[in-house]
């Protein structure tokens, strides 16, 4: 009787056990605010964990679509220069091909049959007996090249014309840098004597104008200088508040952590509340 009363005392022990393991197998129901937590900060944490699982997924579905981009655009690249090697090996067979095109048919004899009023190549007043110096054109074209060289007989006049106009206007040309050189020797000597009678000495005024203060210069300087220290200072505070608000930032992201913890223990007290 004694043995059935401790195997009853251990069946109780076994139950509890049993129902604690069930109970950590419980699934936490995120549509209920649990007791004791704030309705905000409830809200705040489905609505933030919610916010999560659509960007990860989101951010799974861009992975997907950037890889098989990816793959789409490195065998088409491989494709495209396969292509761009087979195109330009085919521009070259067929330059190749024209070429010799060319070339054969340069060397292929044409027969082209002429009346005895067509031919104008007389020698001694007859016809010679051997043709194969001779060349083969149409009247029109010896007609522009009698008128070609009319053409150039009067080019070659208008140009001489030319010619002469340009070496005359060379001649007045290099009177008048004479005359001007002439002119910049007596403005000198004005110069150096006017600078002797008001300084008692040559002076040279372009490292003067060298060495100069330009004054609307300097003030730019000075105004560009306040800009940037204005600009310095207004950075400086920004930065500032920046730091503030990530403090703040810090501290309320430990507070809602802190609550979450606090909601976690919270939860587990009331399953272990409800299981005992």
């Amino acid at each position: 009787q004694n043995e059935n009363e401790e195997e009853d005392d251990e069946k109780p022990d076994v139950k509890t056990d049993e129902e604690n393991c069930g109970s950590e197998s419980i699934v936490f129901d995120d549509s209920v605010c649990p007791e004791g937590c704030s309705e905000d900060l409830f809200l705040n944490t489905v609505q933030l964990r919610q916010q999560r699982i659509g960007i990860e997924k989101a951010l799974e579905e861009e992975k997907k679509v950037a890889a098989v981009l990816k793959k789409e655009y490195n065998a088409l690249a491989i494709k495209a220069k396969e292509i761009e090697t087979s195109l330009d090996t085919t521009n070259r067979e067929l330059d190749a091909f024209q070429w010799e095109k060319l070339h054969k048919l340069n060397k292929l004899d044409v027969v082209v049959p002429l009346r005895l009023h067509q031919v104008q190549c007389l020698v001694d007043g007859e016809l010679p007996h051997d043709f194969s110096q001779t060349l083969v054109f149409t009247n029109q074209s010896l007609q522009y090249l009698q008128k070609r060289i009319v053409d150039l007989r009067n080019e070659k006049v208008m140009q001489r014309e030319i010619h002469k106009k340009a070496k005359e206007q060379h001649k007045q040309l290099l009177q008048d840098k004479k005359e001007m050189e002439m002119e910049i020797q007596e403005l000198e000597e004005r110069c150096n004597n006017l600078m002797m009678e008001k300084f008692g000495r040559l002076v040279d005024f372009e490292a003067v104008q060298v060495h100069s203060v330009n004054i609307p210069m300097e003030q730019m300087k000075v105004r560009i200088m306040e800009k940037e220290y204005e600009h310095f200072m207004e950075l400086k505070e920004w930065e500032e508040r920046i730091v503030v608000l990530q403090h703040q930032l810090t501290k309320l992201t430990r507070e809602n952590t802190s609550k979450l913890h606090q909601l976690n223990r919270f939860c587990r007290e009331k399953h272990q509340l409800e299981t005992e």
